[in-house]
């Protein structure tokens, strides 16, 4: 350990500088001025944030859409009513009743993997980029909220610079 005003050794535990008198400090220098932030850093948050609030909507978007779809598929076969009353007459082929389950896990998967995207990139887990990136790919055919977002995923995480970054490398 260093005194800082004279420079002369300092034995750890001393109070004060054998050589200058200086009082000296247990506490590391701080920082003056701003802290440099790298680029992936700088958009990690806003991502994170834009993939939680994108699986929320997606989830409220699934569920009306669920519910006209079920709404429009109805039959009255064996006492089944529309939920408002009355009865009801299908709108759709019956085909299309089939798709319901089908339909269903996919978006619910694609809404958890939006979900589970932005709660890693806010917590900064090890595996949210490369979680980021496959679901960012996989979002760019969902236009056009899906393609926006999935081409400022892959934009901002894309890069070799932007993995070492994100893993723990500072590069600006």
């Amino acid at each position: 350990m260093l005194c800082r005003v004279c420079c002369g050794g300092v034995v750890a535990g001393q109070r004060f500088c054998p050589h200058c008198g200086t009082r000296i400090s247990l506490e590391p220098p701080r920082f003056r001025g701003p802290v440099p932030v790298g680029r992936v850093e700088r958009h990690r948050h806003t991502l994170g944030i834009l993939w939680s609030t994108y699986g929320v909507l997606r989830l409220a978007t699934a569920a009306v859409a669920i519910f006209a779809l079920r709404t429009m598929t109805m039959r009255r076969l064996g006492g089944e009513v529309w939920p408002f009353g009355g009865d009801v007459r299908s709108f759709s082929p019956m085909w299309v009743t089939g798709l319901l389950p089908g339909l269903t896990v996919i978006v619910l998967i694609l809404t958890l993997l939006s979900l589970l995207t932005g709660y890693a990139l806010l917590a900064r887990e090890r595996w949210g980029r490369r979680l980021a990136l496959v679901v960012g790919a996989l979002t760019l055919i969902l236009l056009p909220v899906g393609t926006a977002l999935g081409a400022y995923t892959l934009w901002a995480l894309g890069s070799a610079a932007s993995g070492v970054e994100y893993e723990g490398g500072v590069s600006l």
